[in-house]
């Protein structure tokens, strides 16, 4: 295209555009979203978003999230030095000794669990699967007579 054309063609477009009507949101949805702004206005402060709270409300909850936030640096800077470290070490040991033990037990379960299903016949998981979904219609069964005879009393 040319320049010219592609400006005519735009100069042409935007006062088409300016020459259409304002367009309003249905009915519906104007009272949904007014009543909406109303909620969110009716809420107390300390549910609203926190930008939208009082100066003095700002500044005591950042001044206790420096707080905690410096209480947790002292504890981690305090947790690291070589005293309190050496003492937690054999606790540690300790934990990790028993989370060895429970995978090592995890992990003959399921070792033994393989063994038992790789020795099992197709049969056997076809005959499960039956019993299963007549057992789950037996229930939805039940409990549909029994929602029944309930509506009726």
């Amino acid at each position: 295209m040319k320049p010219d054309h592609e400006k005519q063609l735009e100069q042409a477009i935007g006062e088409k555009l300016r020459a259409l009507p304002e367009l309003s949101a249905p009915r519906e949805i104007a009272l949904r979203v007014m009543s909406t702004l109303a909620t969110r206005a009716a809420l107390p402060w300390y549910r609203r978003s926190w930008q939208t709270w009082s100066p003095a409300a700002k500044a005591v909850s950042l001044s206790l999230l420096l707080a905690s936030f410096s209480g947790l640096s002292f504890v981690g800077w305090k947790v690291s030095e070589a005293d309190t470290l050496t003492k937690l070490l054999p606790q540690i040991g300790d934990w990790l000794e028993t989370l060895n033990v429970i995978w090592n037990t995890v992990q003959v379960l399921a070792g033994a669990a393989l063994l038992a299903l790789r020795k099992l016949s197709p049969n056997f998981f076809i005959v499960c699967a039956l019993i299963g979904a007549l057992t789950y219609a037996a229930c939805i069964g039940v409990g549909t007579v029994l929602f029944r005879q309930s509506k009726k009393i």
